[in-house]
């Protein structure tokens, strides 16, 4: 599927954070052909790029994410129990929300235990706007050169992000 439509849809999370607001706007899959470059903040609050964050060679699935959102908690719990099967991925999981609530959200599913997951506060939504996000979790797989596998809906099981994995 080349295109997607988004019609005027407004996504609200807790706190009233506007997440997303699109008239009808058509979206090119191509626009994430490449992973890309934004300013984020890491967990210690230092500037990093979201390139600087990823290991060339491997591949990295990207998840945009809201502590409070009750999906983004089911896929982390997910994600998190099937860790083994993502031991040669990277999982770069970046939200706008407040950095202490993304730190007390990684507290909560001890996500700082392992090593292939990186966590980032994108303060001005740069990275939710790039991908034009209207849901969350935002799940965007690419491969270990950098280039857009896929996207996935939020609903999608880690059995087809692993699938799509090793489709590629």
């Amino acid at each position: 599927m080349k295109h997607i439509f988004f019609w005027g849809l407004i996504i609200f999370c807790s706190q009233n954070y506007l997440l997303a607001q699109n008239n009808a706007t058509e979206i090119n899959i191509n626009t994430y052909k490449q992973f890309p470059a934004f300013k984020l903040l890491n967990t210690d609050s230092v500037v990093i790029s979201s390139l600087s964050i990823i290991k060339k060679g491997k591949p990295t699935l990207l998840m945009y994410f809201s502590p409070t959102c009750g999906h983004c908690q089911q896929k982390t719990e997910e994600l998190t129990g099937h860790i083994k099967d993502f031991s040669d991925v990277q999982i770069l999981m970046v939200s706008a929300y407040a950095l202490s609530d993304i730190k007390t959200f990684a507290n909560g599913f001890g996500l700082f235990k392992f090593s292939n997951i990186k966590l980032a506060y994108d303060p001005d939504f740069k990275l939710g706007s790039f991908y034009k996000l209207t849901s969350l979790p935002g799940l965007y797989l690419y491969d270990k050169n950098g280039l857009f596998i896929q996207k996935f809906d939020p609903n999608a099981t880690v059995s087809e992000m692993i699938e799509a994995l090793h489709a590629k």
